[in-house]
């Protein structure tokens, strides 16, 4: 429910109330190990980067270590947004190694909606 609720929120870009929605499911799991708590650490990274906060959009999506993600469509989601947040930090090549590696897993799994948005960053 919290990580539906703050992706919703996102989208309205209501990014105060999509962190707290956010924070409430990396709650649930401070672990970091459901595919949902990673998601929503990312739903908090990026709701970071809109509201002007890029640095600490940078160090929140750097506490997630995609690569150890068992879950495909999870690092999927988790590299794309660790593109979009490198891209807009100056870090063109962190950027495109992150973006290639969302395309390569959204491949994978089929999944058209993450895979065009990578091509965006590649």
């Amino acid at each position: 429910f919290y990580l539906v609720q703050s992706k919703k929120l996102f989208s309205e870009r209501r990014f105060d109330d999509a962190i707290s929605f956010a924070q409430k499911a990396v709650a649930l799991d401070p672990q970091l190990t459901r595919p949902s708590a990673l998601e929503a650490k990312s739903v908090i990274a990026l709701a970071d980067l809109h509201s002007g906060q890029k640095a600490r959009a940078k160090t929140v999506i750097e506490e997630i270590d995609a690569g150890k993600l068992k879950d495909i469509e999870a690092a999927a989601v988790v590299s794309l947004a660790r593109a979009e947040i490198m891209l807009v930090n100056n870090l063109p090549d962190r950027a495109l190694t992150d973006a290639r590696r969302a395309l390569e897993l959204s491949e994978k799994i089929g999944k058209s909606s993450l895979q065009w948005r990578a091509w965006l960053f590649a």
